[in-house]
């Protein structure tokens, strides 16, 4: 019985020590499992090498290591392409993410931007906060695009043989922003300050064929007010005479005249006759002297 009893307390004890370690070895299995589980983790995000506090150290071949800032501290990366506002630059060394310029959304390298930040417009892979002549920026796209191009007629004037001649002819034009079609600079949409070629200016809008009682002036591209032809009263009629004498003769001239106060301007009315000869009888009297 004694011997039966120190048998079975044998067995409890064993059996005790048995399940005491098995928390042990579990401890141990899922030590293990962590630790390959970062090594594993490490591989997985495209690490060649890494460490807990830096991320990563190196990367695969092929992929760029890019630096995150966590706070007062950067950790790398491994990525198969940089994220937007970086490029990826390639070495014999290692592949890195390098920062686009300040005016850059995104680059193709440090001197071609392929999208910028607001307030900036691309063009010919330049960020430029203003377009060049002949584009106007587009605040969807960021970039500089052509302006509206408008198919006119142009009219040129000229006087030829006492007649008005025209010639016209189509072109393409570029609408500034803002600017109605007429314009090639304007103070709003309402006021032009120059005209496009070929047009005339006249308070603030510019005209292919200038309104009543204006006219094209080449010079100065503007719609100048008409002026006409003024003259003043008619002078007396003169004696009667004939080549320059008063006498000797019974037919002969009376001539009268009248002055120009206002010449016209091009196109304005013209003068008309400022003298005028009329026949006339007298009676033949002898030339004293003859």
């Amino acid at each position: 019985m004694q011997l039966q009893l120190i048998s079975f307390v044998l067995i409890i004890w064993n059996c005790m020590d048995y399940s005491g370690c098995q928390p042990h070895s579990s401890s141990r299995h899922r030590q293990h499992k962590a630790m390959a589980g970062g090594s594993s983790g490490c591989q997985q995000s495209g690490c060649l090498t890494c460490s807990d506090y830096n991320g990563c150290l190196s990367c695969k071949p092929r992929l760029f290591m890019h630096l995150e800032r966590i706070g007062m501290k950067q950790i790398g990366v491994c990525m198969t392409s940089c994220p937007p506002g970086f490029y990826g630059t390639r070495s014999p060394e290692r592949n890195t993410c390098t920062k686009c310029r300040s005016e850059c959304d995104s680059c193709f390298n440090k001197n071609f931007c392929t999208r910028c930040r607001a307030g900036f417009y691309l063009h010919l892979g330049k960020c430029l906060d203003s377009c060049p002549v002949g584009m106007v920026h587009s605040d969807a796209q960021r970039e500089c695009v052509p302006s509206e191009c408008l198919i006119f007629f142009f009219f040129t004037f000229f006087k030829a043989c006492g007649k008005i001649v025209v010639f016209s002819e189509l072109r393409c034009v570029n609408v500034p922003a803002g600017c109605s079609a007429e314009c090639e600079s304007c103070v709003n949409s309402d006021t032009c300050t120059r005209c496009r070629p070929g047009l005339y200016q006249l308070n603030g809008r510019c005209h292919h064929i200038c309104p009543d009682d204006y006219e094209p002036n080449d010079k100065l591209m503007e719609c100048t007010p008409q002026v006409h032809c003024e003259v003043g009263e008619w002078s007396e009629w003169s004696p009667c005479s004939r080549s320059g004498r008063t006498c000797g003769f019974r037919r002969g001239q009376e001539t009268r005249t009248r002055q120009v106060q206002q010449y016209p301007s091009p196109f304005g009315n013209p003068c008309p006759d400022i003298s005028e000869v009329k026949e006339c009888l007298v009676k033949k009297k002898r030339c004293q002297g003859k």
